[in-house]
């Protein structure tokens, strides 16, 4: 079984190379334009590699179909280093501060997240960006 390339809250962007049925467009050394996604899930068993369950990371949108770490890039986000947080009730990402704590909890790892509100919630690990998280262990 091959290893994990992404770890869940890690940003990507998607190799696209479909050319439309009659269409004038060429292929260019440019296929990864599609994104960013944030990994939301990883699915894999010992027969096949590991596959990716991903959302839109602007709109929270998750993609119906699987994508194997071949279709993924990852994405280094110029604006902030990967600081949103998946809504867990309205399935949208919020931009957040920093993390102010983590607990583990019935087997899960959470964390007290600031957002940018002012509000402070707890968040499961799989809805936390990676920056965050870097941060975080970085400064404790």
């Amino acid at each position: 079984m091959q290893s994990q390339r992404f770890k869940v809250g890690d940003l990507v962007l998607i190799k696209d190379t479909r050319v439309s049925k009659g269409s004038d467009r060429v292929l260019t050394r440019k296929p990864f334009t599609t994104g960013p996604f944030i990994i939301t899930e990883i699915v894999s068993n010992e027969s096949i590699g590991p596959a990716y369950k991903i959302a839109n990371r602007d709109t929270g949108k998750v993609m119906p179909r699987l994508i194997t770490h071949d279709r993924l890039k990852a994405y280094l986000d110029p604006e902030s280093l990967q600081t949103a947080v998946l809504n867990e009730n309205k399935g949208r990402f919020a931009e957040a501060v920093r993390i102010l704590d983590t607990t583990f909890a019935n087997g899960h790892r959470k964390y007290l997240i600031l957002f940018h509100t002012g509000e402070m919630r707890w968040c499961q690990a799989r809805n936390v960006g990676r920056g965050l998280i870097n941060d975080y262990y970085r400064t404790v």
